[in-house]
């Protein structure tokens, strides 16, 4: 569980270092959640190290994981365990990126929004 009860985001992330980007090469993340109280939670995919390129998925779980943004291919899933599928995919933008960013900020909007989801990566 991940509580964001600080003046700043709370996040997760990993930093994967990759082979220079080409044009057209798609990665995706998929995390598995279960709504916790928050209203507003983000996931990001982020092509970086050189002309950064910025993907994200913004749903409030508390809303049947209702979809408020998202850039990229994304989705929501329930599986039959009765936790969420959330997947963000995006491609690179050919730039010369050599590192992906991967961060859940399981509340989002100001640093006073507070809330909480509980999480698993799939590796």
């Amino acid at each position: 569980m991940v509580d964001d009860s600080e003046t700043h985001y709370a996040t997760v992330y990993e930093k994967i270092p990759i082979a220079s980007d080409a044009e057209g090469n798609e990665y995706t993340v998929s995390v598995r959640i279960k709504p916790g109280n928050s209203e507003l939670m983000l996931l990001v995919l982020s092509f970086q190290g050189a002309v950064q390129k910025d993907y994200s998925l913004a749903i409030n779980p508390r809303q049947s994981m209702r979809v408020i943004s998202s850039s990229g291919r994304s989705s929501v899933t329930l599986d039959d365990d009765g936790w969420y599928r959330l997947e963000l995919s995006g491609r690179g933008n050919g730039r010369g990126n050599n590192e992906l960013f991967i961060a859940i900020y399981p509340s989002h909007g100001t640093p006073r929004a507070k809330g909480d989801v509980l999480f698993g990566v799939e590796t």
